[in-house]
């Protein structure tokens, strides 16, 4: 699966696009069979409490399931520098994402739900795989069991290239080491996807739950700073280009966060203390890294790409100069620009 991610985005994106239809197609059956048998269907059922009521609801794991399976949308923005018109694909692809995750989500649980006698409680891992067995047969149980194999490989894929792209980013803002730079002849960064690969192999030793937390708290942490720094920039910078701008003002986009916000918050607060332990520990070690690389001892002994936004007028920069064509067929060279100007000059 690490060799797709290697092979290039073009590959990835072919797969993900397969896998999603792959893992539609048994709940698509489920939904259509529903609709077949609309007349047994009880809705009343969508309005059901579990036993307990409220206070039963486990609503620390059920917001970090629905947060999990909403998220992570700005992911993409690591991908901006390899998709063409980024400023039109990816409002139109970020559309269709949320109707797609929304209707995918919503539906056959209501189907299920409406469908079949199964109380919450007998809700657990696995178990869309019954209820399809009983809506329609042990045929659509086993496509259902499929899907969520398939759906892990996709989300392993798409994890993996944002993870890698962003190390990449990180390395070509002289941040990394520029080997993380590095490109293979597919456009992809080689160490920065073996780097992923080794750490969501160490996430395989925790439940799923457990790397949902996990994921979460650091992806909330993550969004703080990101919302941040979009208001700094809005401020510092309103004429920097985009390719893509919110149409509000600076106002307009505090009141839009402000909801953003809160829940963060309380989602952070509702954490159990042993993910404020590991996330503590992450977040202690990835600062302590970040003073660790940029020490001059560090700078000394390891090549570093500086960041051309920050390199002073007229001096010369380390940087990364990337060839690339239509079919990403990327050369990676690292040159020294002053002489390079220098060169070109003569």
């Amino acid at each position: 699966m690490t060799y797709l991610n290697w092979r290039g985005l073009d590959v990835v994106g072919n797969a993900a696009i397969l896998l999603m239809g792959l893992c539609m197609l048994p709940f698509v059956i489920m939904c259509v069979a529903g609709l077949f048998q609309y007349q047994s269907l009880d809705f009343t059922r969508l309005g059901e409490l579990p036993e307990g009521g409220w206070g039963a609801v486990n609503w620390s794991s059920l917001l970090n399931i629905l947060f999990w399976q909403f998220n992570f949308w700005d992911s993409v923005s690591t991908f901006a520098g390899d998709v063409k018109n980024p400023g039109k694909a990816f409002p139109r692809a970020l559309a269709m994402a949320v109707v797609l995750v929304v209707l995918s989500t919503l539906l056959p649980l209501a189907v299920a739900v409406a469908g079949t006698t199964f109380s919450y409680s007998e809700y657990k891992d696995v178990f869309f795989g019954e209820i399809g067995a009983a809506l329609v047969g042990k045929w659509l149980g086993v496509m259902i069991a499929l899907a969520a194999a398939l759906s892990s490989v996709g989300m392993f894929e798409a994890e993996m290239a944002s993870d890698a792209f962003s190390l990449m980013g990180m390395a070509e803002r002289g941040h990394l080491p520029e080997i993380f730079a590095r490109r293979s002849r597919h456009g992809t960064p080689t160490a920065a996807i073996v780097c992923s690969a080794i750490g969501i192999a160490f996430l395989a030793t925790m439940s799923f739950l457990e790397i949902l937390e996990v994921l979460n708290f650091l992806y909330m942490l993550a969004m703080l700073i990101e919302f941040a720094a979009f208001i700094r920039l809005r401020v510092s910078r309103p004429l920097m280009p985009r390719p893509y701008r919110i149409p509000l003002g600076t106002g307009g986009v505090v009141v839009m966060l402000t909801g953003p916000v809160a829940l963060l918050a309380c989602m952070l607060a509702m954490a159990p203390f042993k993910t404020w332990a590991i996330c503590g520990v992450a977040v202690v070690v990835g600062c302590g890294l970040y003073f660790a690389l940029h020490h001059p001892v560090t700078r000394r002994c390891c090549v570093f790409l500086q960041d051309p936004f920050e390199a002073a007028a007229g001096e010369p920069v380390l940087a990364l100069r990337v060839y690339g064509t239509e079919d990403l067929d990327y050369v990676l060279d690292v040159v020294e620009e002053g002489e390079e100007e220098g060169k070109e000059e003569g």
